[in-house]
């Protein structure tokens, strides 16, 4: 669903030197059974996200059409937030920095994070792109 289009006037550089940032929805499900149903989400996913940002680098193998190469995920992340809870689904921002080192594949970043949660039973649900931001956009 395209929600907003922008016109790039023509003189502008390539479309691909223009995009800034990706900013996603993350969806995590969890099940009921075994927490505590007074839980503070907020706070917990945030101690996570904080221990997870909070590491000097997130290093992972990436496969490339050569083969795999270690890639730091650190550089890639601007911000990674809490924005709710509804019943078993806990809702997080993920916003990318797409220019620098180039796209990264959100799945590899949230699969990084669920490796280090000392909790199982939180299971990735969907990833939805809200919007592509333009360098000449602000970054909201």
């Amino acid at each position: 669903v395209i929600n907003e289009v922008q016109k790039i006037p023509d003189s502008s550089e390539s479309l691909n030197k223009l995009l800034r940032f990706a900013d996603y929805l993350i969806l995590f499900d969890f099940e009921e059974n075994g927490h505590d149903p007074n839980r503070d989400w907020e706070n917990w996913i945030n101690v996570q996200i904080n221990q997870f940002l909070s590491q000097r680098s997130i290093k992972v193998e990436k496969k490339t059409k050569k083969g795999f190469r270690e890639v730091d995920l650190k550089s890639y992340i601007v911000s990674m937030e809490y924005v709710s809870r509804k019943n078993s689904e806990v809702i997080v921002r993920l916003l990318l920095d797409i220019r620098t080192m180039g796209s990264i594949n959100p799945q590899i970043i949230i699969n990084a994070f669920l490796d280090q949660l000392a909790e199982k039973d939180i299971r990735l649900k969907e990833i939805i792109r809200e919007k592509i931001i333009l360098d000449s956009q602000e970054n909201a």
